[in-house]
């Protein structure tokens, strides 16, 4: 059913930490390959990055595809402070326990939570005393507002000059203010998905998901910005 809202939200993490630290997944460091054949680094390497792509595409993958744990090799906050409500871990978006809750009183389609262990630097420790959870979200929508692979308001096209990728897999980058239009498909449907189109920063909820994060106290981390609903052929 088509909700009555006119806008909804695309998420663009200020509370990222790995902007500040370096997030590796465990296994995928340098220091993890010893012992390996190249063939063997390589493959892990290959499957990672595919189990990625899907990911960011709003498919489901098991945590041992994404990596159980991760550690951060530089400066992190000090053992009991509190886990920031939201965050991301390289490629993966990240909430602790409180804000998984919020999140759980919406619809959110196909969803994972797989918790996580996020270790220091000499991947001993872990620097909040609570539980991590990777949000891993199985619904995609496309509902950018982009019509015939044209440059429309902040996106612009995301390719090699020369190479004209097929319609399937033209990716778009946003620009400018950083804020999408949307097409009313965004309306439909759960209240948390991934665009494909969109090559970074794809992760979008509903204005109804945001309220519950608001009235919970839990939006620090997810820097929303809002996204105006326009018609599907209004071309700004």
């Amino acid at each position: 059913m088509r909700r009555a809202a006119r806008k909804a939200w695309r998420v663009c993490t200020h509370g990222n930490i790995s902007r500040t630290l370096d997030v590796t997944p465990i296994g995928l460091h340098e220091r993890d390959f010893e012992g390996l054949s190249l063939e063997e680094a390589s493959a892990r390497r290959k499957a990672f990055l595919s189990a990625g792509s899907r990911f960011e595409r709003g498919e489901l993958v098991s945590i041992d595809e994404i990596g159980g744990s991760v550690w951060a090799w530089r400066r992190m906050n000090a053992k009991g402070d509190k886990a920031p409500n939201f965050m991301e871990l390289g490629f993966v978006p990240a909430v602790n326990a409180a804000c998984k809750a919020v999140l759980e009183e919406a619809d959110l389609g196909a969803i994972n939570f797989h918790p996580i262990r996020i270790l220091n630097a000499g991947r001993k420790s872990e620097p909040w005393p609570e539980e991590i959870y990777v949000v891993n979200v199985g619904n995609a929508k496309h509902s950018l507002a982009i019509e015939d692979g044209l440059r429309i308001g902040n996106l612009r096209e995301v390719g090699v000059p020369g190479f004209e990728p097929p319609p399937e897999k033209l990716q778009y980058r946003l620009a400018g203010k950083r804020i999408a239009s949307l097409t009313t498909d965004a309306l439909d449907g759960p209240d948390i998905w991934m665009e494909p189109k969109l090559s970074r920063g794809n992760l979008f909820i509903s204005d109804r998901l945001a309220k519950f994060l608001k009235a919970a106290k839990m939006t620090g981390g997810w820097g929303l910005k809002e996204c105006p609903i326009v018609g599907i052929h209004q071309v700004e």
